[in-house]
């Protein structure tokens, strides 16, 4: 890997804590994003519309985002937003914190998630059907643009969402097998 390449990431890293400190700015990048996706889908309507469209879309993610952190912030006893969102950012890239109560709380958060993902492959499932029979009533309805939109979307997005569910499961599998481990040999180092 070159020198570059390990600034570029660091740099990601540090974009992405900033992000999670900053949920309003993903709320906003949500509704452009989708404002972008609607005026595709259907480019006669006025860019307002779907920024308005895409906007109510967004407050109500960025609501269940908020209201999914607050969760897991009390599951693990954290603090302040920046402990969760320094915690989940260890977490994200498989890092096993030096503390005992660090490990404590990560181990939390570990369990909190492994037991929501229970029936992410239900979901998963659900989801393939919903995108599925939308793109097939755009194609039935005769909108072949519409339609191949849809197709190209779905696809990109249940990919990404099925790579990242197998990434985060097996991520939360390994943590919950390593953190005891780092708990251990923290315990006999120290004696």
């Amino acid at each position: 890997m070159t020198v570059h390449a390990v600034e570029l990431g660091d740099l990601m890293r540090e974009v992405n804590k900033w992000l999670a400190l900053h949920p309003w700015v993903q709320g906003v990048l949500l509704a452009v994003v989708g404002a972008g996706v609607i005026l595709l889908v259907s480019p006669g309507r006025s860019p307002l519309e779907a920024l308005l469209r895409a906007s109510s879309g967004a407050v109500g993610a960025t609501a269940m985002l908020l209201l999914m952190r607050r969760r897991e912030r009390r599951a693990i006893s954290a603090a302040s937003e920046e402990d969760y969102v320094s915690l989940d950012d260890r977490l994200r890239h498989g890092e096993v914190p030096e503390s005992e109560e660090e490990r404590a709380a990560m181990g939390r958060l570990v369990q909190d998630r492994l037991r929501k993902q229970r029936h992410r492959g239900w979901a998963l499932a659900f989801l393939f059907l919903l995108f599925g029979s939308v793109t097939t009533l755009a194609a039935a309805s005769g909108g072949v643009r519409q339609a191949v939109v849809l197709a190209v979307i779905a696809t990109a997005f249940l990919t990404w969402l099925t790579w990242n569910s197998v990434h985060q499961h097996r991520l939360l599998v390994r943590m919950a097998g390593e953190l005891p481990a780092a708990a251990g040999s923290a315990s006999r180092s120290a004696s």
